[in-house]
Parts: C-alpha cells; sequence; structure tokens
C-alpha cells in the first residue's frame, strides 16, 4: 500500500513538472543585440529571445507572430550561411515548449521516466514513422544533442530546483 502510494506521488511530481511554467535564461552579447536587430529588419517582430549554440540560431518569439516570422525563414537562412536558423515559438509550460521545439513534426505521444541515478527527467518522444524520428534526432544525433544542451543550460523550471530534463526520441511500438 505504501509504494502505491509513493508511485502516485512521483507520477504528481512528473506531471506537475511537465506543466510547470518555465522560462528561459539568456545574456545578450553584442553579435546576439546585431542579431536580433537583423531579425527585427527582415521580420518586423523583435525575438523574444535567441540562442545560440553550436551551429544553431535559435529566435524564440510570440505564439501569435510565429507564421509571419516563419514567412522571412529562407531570408534569415540566406544572412546566416553555415549556421541553422530555428524559429521557435516561446510556450509558458515545459510540454508546450518541448512540442513547439519540433514545429513540424507528428509527435504520437510523451513519455516520462524518472532516472534516480543522473537525477533528472528522461522526456521520451514516441513518433509512428522513422522519418520523422530522423529530422528529431538530426543528423549525427546533430539537433537532439543541441535541444539537450538547450534545456539544461537555457531552460529554468519556475518552481523546482535542481530537477533537469534529458529529451530522447524514440519510435512508438
Amino acid at each position: 500500500m505504501l509504494k502505491s502510494n509513493l508511485i502516485r506521488q512521483d507520477k504528481n511530481l512528473i506531471q506537475d513538472i511537465i506543466n510547470q511554467k518555465i522560462y528561459l535564461k539568456k545574456k545578450y552579447d553584442n553579435f546576439d543585440l546585431l542579431i536580433n536587430k537583423y531579425f527585427k529588419k527582415i521580420t518586423g517582430i523583435y525575438p523574444k529571445n535567441i540562442i545560440r549554440l553550436r551551429d544553431f540560431i535559435f529566435f524564440f518569439i510570440e505564439k501569435k507572430m510565429y507564421h509571419i516570422a516563419k514567412n522571412s525563414i529562407s531570408q534569415l537562412r540566406r544572412k546566416f550561411k553555415g549556421k541553422k536558423v530555428m524559429i521557435i515559438k516561446q510556450e509558458l509550460t515545459l510540454i508546450d515548449q518541448v512540442h513547439s521545439l519540433f514545429p513540424d513534426l507528428k509527435i504520437k505521444d510523451m513519455r516520462i521516466e524518472q532516472d534516480f541515478n543522473q537525477g533528472c527527467l528522461n522526456l521520451i518522444l514516441l513518433f509512428n514513422d522513422y522519418k520523422d524520428r530522423g529530422i528529431a534526432i538530426g543528423k549525427k544525433g546533430g539537433y537532439i544533442k543541441v535541444l539537450n544542451q538547450l534545456v539544461k543550460e537555457f531552460l529554468i523550471l519556475e518552481n523546482v530546483s535542481g530537477v533537469s530534463v534529458k529529451i530522447y526520441c524514440q519510435m512508438s511500438i
């Protein structure tokens, strides 16, 4: 009986974390300010956040402005040759933010596992299609590695400290 209560509490904890409000924490440098100005010039929109990781540039914008900004993606990619430019909706909850990090993919389901050894939550995205899963992972795992670095370094859960989240992609069974 005690064990079932602990499981229920863990499920509640996981549910609380998934629906937890989030924010992105990033300090801007001069190059980020220059990119911000150029993004505004091309799209007419100020991004809420800009995160540069490896060869990716993530522009986080308000949900209502997403489709307007998305129309300018080819211009931005031409300007930042050699970089992978991503326009992402900035969401309020972890679950919504994870969905927006994979904007054109069909995620069938999500599974959450608590990893006691590493002290983190594993967020497992389940796909029906190998093509979607391959796109989510990226060439040589590049995209999923960058997303895990982004989540680890810049994504802050509002009311929970000391919990990290790691994203995995799998095929649904």
